[in-house]
């Protein structure tokens, strides 16, 4: 019984002579269209950091985030990501039952977990004391999740420009750090009635085969629309990527937050 309006976003990408110059036009349009479109994503995945995380996720999760009993966060030597998780989960499984688990961290997190005191002593437990897999410097992400007892784990490294217009750049991550999020995952995101903490829909029909049928994919790009016109006032071809989207929460009930402790 829910319902959804999907309202267009986009950004438009200007194309100097100078780029056809030195690249080409196909060259040139390839390159603004992935531009383009990787705008429009990293603005998709703002709002939904916005809405899950931090100062504005506390207020949507209020009742449901989980305070860890070590008073380090996670790139500390007494954080304790292992014991946050299960205890989150604890939490999460008395609210609303067993399911996948998914936890959404930030690219702050993910490089906190590679080194942190639990993280590796379980890796060493699991591989072997003197095991080169155990010194590795990196743990993949199917490796975390096995640690930390999740089915899958989902990093936010999209970054965005602080600085003013004009000004030197200075780039940080769109999902904010020392919080974590563990949700109840869908098994089948195409099956509408499978209960899930909430939806992003697109509206895709702007893609159509040379025959004039729908193509569905998976590929979040494709979903996207391109088109192109001139632009006397600025001497430049303009690309314009755009999308029909919209968010919608359907069962807050289904998450559960990890609110770490600010760093020393």
């Amino acid at each position: 019984n829910k319902s959804y309006d999907c309202e267009e976003a986009g950004i438009e990408v200007p194309m100097s002579a100078e780029d056809y110059d030195v690249l080409g036009q196909d060259e040139s349009e390839r390159i603004a269209t992935e531009m383009g479109k990787n705008i429009v994503l990293s603005a998709r995945e703002a709002a939904l950091a916005a809405v899950l995380t931090g100062a504005t996720g506390e207020t949507t999760l209020a009742n449901q985030i989980t305070q860890p009993d070590s008073s380090e966060n996670w790139n500390e030597s007494g954080g304790l990501p292992i014991d946050d998780v299960a205890k989150a989960d604890a939490d999460l499984t008395l609210r609303v039952g067993m399911g996948p688990r998914w936890l959404v961290i930030s690219q702050y997190e993910f490089e906190a977990l590679q080194t942190n005191t639990q993280i590796r002593a379980e890796y060493r437990r699991i591989y072997g004391q003197s095991s080169e897999a155990a010194t590795s410097r990196r743990l993949k992400l199917e490796v975390l999740a096995a640690i930390l007892g999740v089915d899958q784990i989902l990093v936010g490294s999209r970054r965005k420009n602080t600085a003013n217009k004009g000004q030197t750049a200075s780039y940080s991550y769109i999902w904010p750090a020392h919080y974590a999020l563990l949700v109840r995952g869908v098994i089948n995101p195409s099956d509408l009635t499978e209960p899930a903490l909430g939806r992003m829909f697109v509206w895709d029909n702007a893609n159509l085969a040379l025959d004039g049928s729908a193509m569905q994919s998976t590929d979040e790009k494709l979903a996207m629309s391109v088109a192109s016109y001139r632009d006397e006032g600025i001497n430049s071809d303009v690309i314009r990527v755009t999308e029909y989207t919209d968010q919608q929460l359907l069962n807050v009930s289904a998450a559960q937050m990890i609110k770490l402790p600010a760093s020393d």
